[in-house]
C-alpha cells in the first residue's frame, strides 16, 4: 500500500530523470512509457497528456506518442489539435512516404471534420511536393480549384491527371474535358482543343467532351474538326 501511495510521487521523479536523458529517444519512450502508467494506474488523464506531449517535444519522431495524442483529441472531439499533430508531423518527421501520410490524414481531418477547406488544401499541397504523383492530393486539390474557378491551377492538375490515368475510358475523358474547359476559360483556345482531342481520344463517345469541342471549333471557324 505505502508502494502504491508513493506511485505519483516516483512517476514524478520518473519524469525528472526522462527530462535529463540525453538521446532523444530514449527521452521520449521514457515519457511515453509514463503516459500509459499516469492513464492505467492513476487515470490522470491530464498528465498522462502532458507526457506523451514532452515525448513528442524530446522526439518529433517517436510515433507512438503522436498517434496516442491524435487518438486522443478525437475521442475528444478537438479535431482542430488532432489535424494540427498531423501536420506538425508532416513537417518534423523525415520519412518521405509518413510525410506524405500524415499531411493527408491532416487535410482529411481538416476539410470532413472542420470544414477548413484553406487548411486542407495547404496540407494537399504539402503532400503533392513530396510526391508529385500523388493522385490522392492532385485529385482534392483539382477539385476545389474547379469548384472556385481556379482555372490557372485547375489546368495543370486537371491535365497531369488525365495523362497518368490508367483506367483511360470516360474518366480520363471527363478530366480532359474540364481541362479544356480551364483553358477555354483562360483564353488558350489551342490548348482547348488538345484538351478535347485528347478526350475523344480516350472516349470517343464521351458526349461532354463532343459537345464543347464542337462548340468551340465552330466559333474558331475549325471547319476540319467539326467535319
Amino acid at each position: 500500500t505505502s508502494a502504491l501511495g508513493r506511485f505519483p510521487e516516483l512517476l514524478e521523479e520518473c519524469m525528472q530523470v526522462a527530462a535529463q536523458q540525453t538521446p532523444p529517444d530514449k527521452q521520449a519512450a521514457m515519457y511515453v512509457a509514463m503516459s500509459t502508467w499516469y492513464q492505467e494506474q492513476l487515470g490522470d488523464a491530464t498528465s498522462s497528456e502532458q507526457a506523451l506531449e514532452a515525448a513528442l517535444a524530446a522526439d518529433p519522431g517517436n510515433l507512438t506518442a503522436l498517434r496516442s495524442l491524435v487518438d486522443m483529441h478525437k475521442l475528444r472531439g478537438d479535431f482542430a489539435r488532432a489535424a494540427a499533430y498531423l501536420a506538425g508531423a508532416a513537417v518534423a518527421l523525415p520519412d518521405p512516404d509518413l510525410k506524405v501520410g500524415y499531411a493527408l490524414d491532416a487535410a482529411e481531418l481538416y476539410r470532413t471534420q472542420l470544414g477548413d477547406m484553406d487548411a486542407a488544401c495547404e496540407q494537399y499541397r504539402r503532400a503533392l511536393e513530396i510526391d508529385p504523383s500523388n493522385r490522392v492530393a492532385a485529385e482534392a486539390l483539382a477539385e476545389r480549384a474547379w469548384e472556385t474557378k481556379d482555372w490557372p491551377n485547375a489546368l495543370p492538375l486537371l491535365e497531369a491527371l488525365a495523362a497518368a490515368s490508367e483506367q483511360g475510358g470516360a474518366a480520363a475523358a471527363h478530366l480532359s474535358q474540364r481541362a479544356g474547359w480551364a483553358a477555354q476559360m483562360l483564353g488558350d483556345n489551342e490548348r482547348a482543343r488538345a484538351n478535347y482531342r485528347n478526350a475523344h481520344g480516350a472516349d470517343p463517345g464521351y458526349l461532354p467532351a463532343l459537345l464543347r469541342w464542337a462548340a468551340l471549333a465552330l466559333s474558331e471557324k475549325w471547319w476540319q474538326d467539326v467535319i
